[in-house]
């Protein structure tokens, strides 16, 4: 299944960037616009400004959101427990951090199954499922 979506996604990711400088909607994607613009400026004049000169001046799109709090206790969790704490708590869970809580899951439970059983009972654990599922 992994192997159907990254081949899916790489096929995606090729045609976007093939027809990205033409269709690319205002606001989205300034990268390849900036980048364009430097090819462009570079052969016209030569006196054009730098690639981090323009990336500084543009609003540039960045796929990754930052490292946050919630990435880190993921990370480091050593039990379902706090996965599933992490659910219930006050943290600000972004669309990812449901999967990223899942994959760690599986992870753990891949070293201790004895805690499958319970954590399939778990009304937490429905509530993770649910909402990658919707994702």
């Amino acid at each position: 299944m992994a192997v159907r979506l990254m081949k899916q996604c790489t096929c995606l990711l090729r045609e976007a960037t093939r027809l990205v400088p033409t269709v690319a909607p205002v606001g989205r994607l300034r990268l390849a616009g900036v980048a364009c613009k430097t090819l462009t400026s570079s052969v016209s004049s030569p006196s054009s400004g730098s690639l981090t000169e323009l990336l500084g001046k543009e609003q540039v799109f960045t796929p990754y959101p930052e490292h946050q709090e919630v990435d880190y206790l993921i990370e480091k969790a050593t039990r379902p427990e706090e996965l599933l704490e992490l659910l219930g708590g006050d943290h600000s869970l972004h669309h990812n951090h449901a999967a990223l809580i899942l994959i760690r899951l599986s992870y753990l439970l891949s070293e201790k199954p004895k805690e499958k059983a319970l954590l399939v009972e778990d009304a937490r654990f429905q509530q993770l499922v649910r909402l990658v599922d919707s994702q």
